[in-house]
């Protein structure tokens, strides 16, 4: 094993990659056991280069039984090093940094050469006895065992070369240019890209998984079972989660890149047959009966280590499922899964939901199957979110969140709403200290509801938001009572959520303006514009011309509570503040900003006073067409701009340069 590595320059070097090697060659005797050809198994080597003309000569052993016997070598190796822990005496052993680096270039391999093994023992599970079968899985259960064991090496010994680098972390390598931490970094890139277990066998790794879960959970019931098993067993599920979600994500990209055909379908089927097994680990996760309410219980058994594993597990779990939703939607099968999901849930499903009052009960929905699945899909996924929320999981609530998002999408603009209103309830209830799942559940709460509710949301938290954020530190308050999700800790990723939702707002508004401006263009000709047009053309220009200026009025409302915020920033330069006069709109900034809330604010009010000066432009009349007088709705969206935001404005670049003494 030493000889794959050497150190020249103080930079270790890869001679052989073996765990690449390794990875390849049982890729081939497994493609070659499996094949239904009925062709001489020598044959298969000569298209790979591994067939020798002496292979055929007679009292010489084949390409194929060569290699299996070095497999068999190597395994004996690996078994006396996982016996005699040979590789933690010379870690410990290892004094100068070149010494280190090898250590850790070798726990970075080793994984690799203990999954073929696991690749190999895996693919007898399906036709062994049930004594073999017994002897197998141990096998199995011992070299994750080891796996796992070597993950946390390479952890450590990346931690002890950074801390023996000390003051030289910033060096450079004389060869490579480049600072010595990345020096095998290729070593690392070469590592990742080692072939993926076979699908049968992963079905087999995934189905034991299962069904080791299944006896831990019975164990627990009569009689404990020893900390030894119960590391294996959980050993075994982080490895089988985290294979399977790098084979989801590899499939992922790889159907994205195929038109819909044969190869797609065949893809799919290889997915849809590890849903199963999957879903079944998953509703074991969430649902463990050693947890109280969904979340995580720690005892005497269940140390730290132990529950920041489970709670790794789920989020695994979740994102391995979100993966599998992805793929069914890319082949438009996601019922596929829904179906799945909803068939492998516990017994008592439907008291549980109820419990967490997501109990269904319309009427509507229950009378179409379809919508009938997807809808209790939907309330699952709420329940799974409530109790990930409440037990401050905040990886777990967010890939949760996708989830809901993705199938709320799908749904009825009126059911999705309702789904929004949902999240808008959490936004009220709960009191979240996590910044990222705050944004999360903001942004699946505005962007589930249809307008103008979903800025009306907007405003409503702002203004709660303004409160903590007040320009007088005498307004400010720890927490808002509306919304327990606006606190001090999440109040800065809020203010960044939405700065961008009024972001977005103003893109929807300027491809608004634009239809209206050729709608206004088409009518310029007619002695009047309301009854020349036809009745079809001028109920889409009104109702357009309506949803604009509401949806800018909207936006004047966010904006302005933002000016009574105390923002992150320093103005450097100041020159002239935007002017609003009814429908003669000026808006001139010339600003030197740094990278703050206070830019992001300022700069998104100017593009909102262009878009006025353009709305304000459309009302005009070409040279030699009929003027008319801008509409009452027009007149009262300049009214509320002048009265809300440009007199604030002002106020608030005032406060900013007397703050950073540029008056």
């Amino acid at each position: 094993m030493d000889s794959c590595f050497k150190v020249e320059n103080a930079k270790v070097c890869m001679v052989e990659p073996l765990d690449c090697l390794l990875s390849c060659v049982s890729c081939i005797l497994r493609a070659q056991q499996n094949s239904k050809c009925h062709r001489p198994r020598d044959a298969y080597w000569k298209c790979f280069g591994f067939a020798p003309s002496q292979d055929n000569e007679v009292g010489r052993s084949s390409s194929r039984d060569l290699f299996m016997k070095g497999l068999s070598n190597i395994q004996k190796y690996l078994r006396k090093c996982l016996t005699e822990d040979q590789r933690g005496q010379t870690q410990e052993a290892g004094s100068a940094s070149s010494s280190l680096e090898i250590v850790q270039c070798h726990n970075v391999f080793m994984p690799g050469i203990v999954e073929v093994f696991v690749d190999f023992a895996a693919s007898k599970l399906a036709e062994a006895a049930d004594e073999p079968k017994e002897k197998l899985e141990k096998e199995i259960l011992e070299l994750v065992d080891a796996h796992s064991g070597f993950e946390r090496k390479t952890s450590k010994s990346r931690e002890k070369v950074a801390r023996r680098r000390g003051d030289s972390r910033g060096a450079t390598d004389r060869q490579t240019n480049e600072p010595k931490e990345n020096s095998n970094a290729s070593l690392l890139k070469l590592h990742e890209k080692r072939g993926e277990f076979m699908n049968s066998s992963l079905y087999e790794l995934v189905v034991m998984c299962a069904r080791q879960c299944h006896a831990d959970k019975y164990d627990k019931g009569s009689q404990r079972p020893s900390q030894s098993k119960l590391n294996q067993s959980s050993s075994l599920l982080s490895f089988v989660l985290k294979a399977c979600l790098e084979m989801f994500r590899s499939l992922t990209a790889k159907s994205s890149g195929l038109a819909i055909g044969n190869l797609r379908r065949t893809l799919y089927e290889d997915v849809k047959n590890l849903a199963q097994p999957i879903v079944k680990l998953i509703w074991w996760l969430t649902l463990d009966s050693e947890q109280k309410n969904g979340g995580f219980k720690k005892n005497t058994t269940q140390g730290k280590r132990t529950v920041e594993n489970k709670k790794d597990q789920l989020y695994l779990a979740l994102t391995c499922f979100k993966e599998l939703f992805k793929l069914s939607v890319s082949e438009d099968r996601s019922s596929d899964i829904i179906d799945l999901l909803i068939s492998s849930a516990p017994s008592n499903i439907e008291d549980m939901m109820e419990a967490d009052q997501l109990h269904d009960n319309d009427t509507t929905v229950t009378e179409n199957p379809e919508k009938r699945g997807a809808h209790v899909f939907l309330n699952i996924l709420k329940m799974l979110y409530a109790r990930a929320l409440s037990q401050s999981l905040s990886r777990e609530s967010e890939a949760v969140s996708e989830l809901i998002f993705g199938i709320s999408r799908k749904l009825h603009p009126d059911q999705r709403h309702l789904v929004g209103h949902w999240a808008a309830g959490l936004c009220r209830k709960n009191t979240v200290q996590s910044p990222t799942t705050a944004q999360e559940m903001v942004k699946l709460a505005v962007h589930l509801m249809t307008t103008p509710d979903d800025m009306i949301l907007v405003h409503e938290m702002t203004t709660e938001l303004k409160k903590l954020i007040a320009s007088g530190d005498e307004e400010s308050v720890d927490s808002s009572e509306a919304f327990l999700i606006v606190n001090c800790k999440t109040k800065n990723s809020l203010v960044a959520v939405f700065l961008h939702m009024v972001d977005s707002s103003l893109i929807e508004l300027e491809w608004g303006l634009g239809k209206l401006k050729a709608m206004l263009t088409l009518g310029y000709g007619s002695s009047n514009v309301d009854e020349d047009q036809p009745a079809d053309e001028r109920t889409q220009r009104m109702f357009l011309e309506e949803a604009l200026y509401s949806r800018s009025t909207s936006v004047v409302h966010v904006l302005s509570s933002f000016t009574h915020m105390s923002l992150k920033g320093r103005l450097k330069k100041y020159h002239k503040t935007p002017i609003l006069l009814h429908s003669s709109i000026q808006s001139d900034f010339t600003f030197a900003y740094s990278d703050s809330q206070a830019e992001q604010f300022l700069k998104l009010t100017a593009k909102f006073y262009k878009l006025l000066a353009r709305i304000s432009k459309s009302q005009i009349a070409p040279k030699g067409y009929k003027q008319f007088i801008p509409g009452l709705k027009f007149q009262k969206m300049a009214e509320v701009t002048c009265r809300m935001l440009t007199a604030p404005l002002y106020n608030f670049v005032f406060t900013l340069q007397e703050v950073c003494g540029t008056l």
